[in-house]
């Protein structure tokens, strides 16, 4: 019975870390290869999933050691750097496409902060708005001061790594075997790394903070106060994550008293009003950001009056899920992020195709939004036989 329920957990495991995988690099695939590599695609990741889970990768990461896994993590980072060295000029210079201007956007809105200007009246060289909300505009000075915005990516990604390899008891072999086989599954990463885009640098700026703040176990106040005003700020990053507001004031008053929870969430939410409104204050109809419920506005042919029944089911979920019964661990936390996330992107993802504007799984690029929350749920879940076995651990 022990052995059934293990392998049906290690196949739900297998099943849903190839759906956060897969889904995020559907668009691209279709546009680069085709309809027709998409099942493709999905029996690659399937099988590259399943062979991480062995028992004979786990050997192999035992066998190969700290010493050589350190120098084989260095390694990985030099390769990451020299493919951004080659790759991103070559994007950004036109020559193979529009490329993308996101870079762009924050670049030049970080630009106009640091000069007093309002940085919302830029224009893109592709004519188009800034989207990115003001917290990632105060969180990308340090970069665009060192030259360039995009140098946040590196940042964030190695703070997504040392999270999962503190989780993971230090274990560098088993920490780059995970890493491996996400970069090596899922494109659309080193798509947004290499290209500028700063999806991966917003999913991980709430992410890592937040972990670190409502994770259980003791922590100096000053520490904190720090991660609470770097997640507020980086609440005000995109408008979706917002939605993750009740989430963590939950967890908050949980693992940290009345006291301490109402002087956090008190600092978390000041830092999130205090860099967002004055800027819609100062130009309402020139904050460029809201106008990004415009990509739910045109599903509205299809679902009426998508732009507001998406986010409110996800607020609502959000809500629910915020009760301590179901929001009681680390664990819990970022299976309702993932899940409020989901709910509001994934239905999308669904109904674009209807729309009829565009390649038919555009929108699958926001799942990249979904992708980190849900890689760590994954990997922070214990089916309920290997919880009586060991006591329960929380990054």
């Amino acid at each position: 019975m022990t052995r059934s329920f293990t392998q049906t957990a290690d196949l739900r495991r297998v099943g849903l870390l190839t759906f956060l995988l897969t889904v995020p690099s559907l668009y691209l695939v279709e546009i680069r290869l085709g309809d027709r590599a998409i099942p493709l695609q999905v029996a690659f990741v399937a099988a590259a999933v399943w062979l991480w889970q062995t028992p004979t990768v786990a050997r192999l990461a035992t066998a190969l050691g700290e010493r050589r896994a350190r120098w084989l993590a260095l390694l990985t980072l030099l390769v990451l750097t020299a493919a951004f060295a080659v790759i991103y000029p070559l994007a950004n210079s036109g020559r193979f496409g529009a490329g993308t201007d996101s870079d762009e956007a924050l670049n030049q809105a970080t630009r106009a902060l640091l000069h007093g200007r309002y940085p919302y009246l830029e224009r893109t060289y592709l004519g188009n708005e800034i989207t990115p909300m003001p917290g990632s505009l105060f969180l990308a000075i340090p970069f665009v001061l060192l030259g360039n915005g995009v140098y946040q990516s590196f940042f964030w990604m190695a703070a997504g790594v040392y999270l999962l390899w503190v989780f993971w008891d230090r274990q560098t072999a088993r920490t780059l075997s995970f890493v491996w086989l996400v970069l090596g599954t899922c494109p659309a990463i080193l798509h947004q790394f290499v290209t500028g885009g700063d999806y991966v640098a917003n999913a991980l700026m709430i992410l890592v903070p937040a972990v670190l703040l409502v994770r259980e176990g003791s922590s100096e106040l000053a520490s904190q106060i720090a991660l609470a005003v770097c997640l507020g700020v980086a609440l005000s990053s995109r408008a979706n994550f917002i939605l993750l507001t009740p989430l963590i004031l939950s967890r908050l008053w949980q693992v940290r008293g009345r006291n301490k929870a109402l002087a956090l969430s008190a600092t978390m939410l000041a830092a999130t009003v205090l860099v967002t409104v004055p800027f819609f204050l100062a130009n309402p109809a020139g904050f460029s950001p809201a106008h990004t419920r415009t990509k739910l506005t045109e599903m509205k042919a299809i679902l009426p009056h998508a732009d507001l029944l998406l986010p409110l089911a996800a607020a609502a979920l959000a809500l629910v899920l915020a009760r301590p019964r179901w929001n009681q661990n680390t664990a819990a936390f970022l299976r309702n992020a993932t899940l409020v996330q989901a709910c509001l992107i994934l239905p999308a993802v669904v109904l674009w195709p209807a729309v009829r504007k565009g390649p038919p799984l555009f929108y699958s690029i926001f799942a990249q939004f979904i992708l980190f929350f849900g890689l760590a749920a994954v990997i922070t879940w214990k089916p309920q036989n290997e919880q009586s076995r060991s006591p329960a651990r929380h990054p």
